[in-house]
């Protein structure tokens, strides 16, 4: 039987209607640690973490080594598969998490290409980004072709689609 160390009560009950053996004392060694990252929760170590997220938490998640992740309405079945998987050892994206994490990530990008992509937002073209920038415009196309290579989008128009439609991550200064 797998079990499941969770501080939140909403958590507790989606796991145990899932049919898994709740554990929270001290000194527990549980299979699976599960962690509203919706609440701002900490993360404890030991055992593998599944995540339960929105589009916002999903990268914190990401980072901190988490490796499941579910939003909240998904069946008790996706719940007990998320669960398996992670407790051995795999990993487990819930329905739709994987594509909005792909769509709505600027994860990866340094700050001058999100900058560059915030530019392309407000509708500039290849030539005003240099002029903006104070670059050549071949350092721009290649700028353009390296932000696109780690977005998986393919020229000015669809950077620049990408760049109206997803948030830029906060930065903090």
């Amino acid at each position: 039987m797998t079990t499941i160390l969770t501080g939140s009560g909403v958590l507790r009950t989606r796991l145990r209607d899932a049919g898994f053996t709740i554990v929270d004392g001290p000194g527990e060694r549980p299979d699976v640690v599960a962690v509203d990252f919706r609440e701002r929760a900490a993360v404890p170590s030991g055992a593998p973490v599944l995540a339960w997220v929105d589009t916002e938490s999903l990268p914190a998640a990401i980072r901190s080594g988490a490796r499941g992740f579910l939003q909240a309405r998904v069946c008790t079945g996706t719940v007990r598969r998320a669960v398996l998987s992670v407790a051995a050892g795999g990993v487990f994206f819930g329905p739709g998490l994987l594509t909005t994490a792909f769509e709505r990530s600027w994860c990866g990008l340094t700050a001058r290409e999100e900058e560059i992509l915030r530019l392309l937002a407000d509708g500039r073209s290849t030539a005003d980004l240099a002029r903006h920038l104070m670059l050549a415009p071949k350092t721009v196309r290649n700028h353009l072709s390296t932000i696109g290579g780690k977005l998986g989008r393919r020229g000015h128009a669809e950077l620049t689609a990408f760049a109206r439609r997803t948030p830029a991550r906060q930065t903090t200064t």
